[in-house]
């Protein structure tokens, strides 16, 4: 993976934050469940744009449309399309498990950013992050092509015929 994507500098601040045990208390440990759901969350997104990137001139109507699709993401969105693949069976078992972890990552960083009274222990946040680590390597691992319609499939709302779907 290049160092280059948000996904993998998001990764490294997450790792940061639980590492270091002279900041790592509740508050940083919110903050790094909620960045893992990011790394998840850009993951898609790079994902999304991957074949476009690759041929692609770096022009200014280039990047405005990498930029507009990078940002077609939505969160709800994304979950309830990330369950359908994990049930489905339509793809991969890594895309599926990336599904599956996306999902959990979301509910976590739901809890984590609205819910004062939920308790963040470090072995909890610290085997999360070895899960992300683990599942993405795997999703980077998968056909391009994989990769590319899981994407498609939970990041834009568009069907054949250009009716927007919910």
């Amino acid at each position: 993976m290049s160092s280059s994507r948000l996904s993998e500098q998001l990764l490294l601040v997450a790792k940061a934050r639980i590492g270091d045990k002279a900041v790592r208390n509740e508050a940083s440990l919110r903050r790094a469940t909620s960045d893992l759901y990011y790394v998840a969350f850009h993951t898609i997104c790079e994902a999304l744009v991957e074949p476009m990137f690759r041929a692609g001139p770096a022009n200014k109507a280039f990047v405005e449309t990498y930029t507009k699709l990078y940002r077609q993401l939505n969160h709800g969105y994304a979950e309830r399309r990330c369950k359908a693949v994990a049930q489905g069976g339509e793809f991969s078992a890594e895309i599926a498990r990336f599904a599956k972890l996306f999902i959990e990552l979301k509910n976590k960083r739901e809890s984590a950013d609205y819910d004062p009274l939920d308790k963040f222990a470090v072995s909890i946040v610290r085997n999360d992050l070895e899960k992300v680590e683990s599942r993405l390597q795997a999703f980077w691992k998968a056909d391009s092509a994989e990769r590319a319609a899981f994407a498609c499939f939970v990041g834009l709302r568009w069907t054949k015929d250009h009716q927007e779907i919910g």
